[in-house]
């Protein structure tokens, strides 16, 4: 098991000017061309869509807490709700950021929340249990959440559904046996330019904005078995108190958004 601080030093990961990006080689050969750039995600809506309308039908929330739980509503809702393509997430500290760059998020977050629904599906389709159990659970809902069993749709209208994402299903795959190892890259933003980044709560710097290669400090390789460090993470913990640029950020868009006196 690789540990973080092998890879990647405490000078960097404990610098307060620093933000950090968790990928993996899939995008590296574009990064060293173009940078971080905001942009469409790979997957369109309607294919989204078509997965969830499934789970939906079903009244199911699947097995894995990482696919329908995380498909609806970041993957469809938050994801595809920005104009101008999905923004760039920088962590504030590198462990954050590790998890990004694990094999388990080859493709991004909606690869990883469509690759965990179609194994959902096909263990629903395959595996008698499953769908018993979640029938036996719909049933036994009280007053008027109850479901009949005789108002789920049939098994054979999952399979036909299913079928018809071969393609969808056919490019997640593809895509996640391309992963060779994870990469975390270390920004240092030009403060000039804070414009169009934004610091969210739950996830972390979002940045609307292309981030150049001038931005891009230095970059890591995490090896294909590298895990996310478990722990306290003490540089996420200190970042919004102590002198950096998450706090720098934060401010500026306070300022921005304060009401003219």
């Amino acid at each position: 098991m690789h540990s973080l601080d092998n890879l990647i030093s405490q000078k960097v990961q404990m610098d307060q000017c620093l933000l950090f990006h968790g990928t993996s080689n899939i995008y590296e050969e574009s990064i060293s061309k173009i940078g971080l750039c905001p942009s469409k995600p790979r997957f369109d809506l309607p294919e989204l869509e078509r997965v969830a309308a499934i789970f939906s039908a079903l009244n199911w929330s699947g097995i894995h807490g990482g696919g329908f739980a995380v498909l609806q509503p970041f993957s469809i809702m938050h994801d595809h709700g920005h104009k101008g393509g999905t923004p760039i997430y920088l962590a504030e500290s590198a462990q954050r950021a590790s998890l990004f760059a694990t094999k388990d998020f080859a493709g991004g977050e909606i690869c990883r929340a469509l690759n965990y629904c179609m194994e959902d599906l096909d263990r629903y389709i395959s595996e008698k249990e499953v769908r018993d159990e979640h029938a036996n659970r719909l049933e036994g809902r009280p007053g008027l959440h109850r479901v009949e069993k005789s108002a789920i749709p049939t098994l054979d209208w999952v399979c036909s559904e299913v079928e018809k994402l071969s393609e969808t299903k056919d490019m997640v795959e593809s895509i996640r046996r391309s992963f060779k190892y994870g990469i975390i890259y270390s920004v240092r933003l030009d403060e000039d330019k804070l414009d169009e980044i934004h610091y969210h709560n739950s996830m972390g710097i979002k940045s609307f904005r292309s981030i150049t290669g001038s931005e891009i400090e230095d970059k890591y390789r995490l090896p294909a078995s590298f895990h996310e460090t478990i722990g306290e993470d003490k540089k996420w913990l200190n970042a919004i108190f102590e002198p950096g640029i998450v706090m720098t950020i934060r401010d500026r868009n306070s300022e921005a958004t304060k009401p003219p006196e």
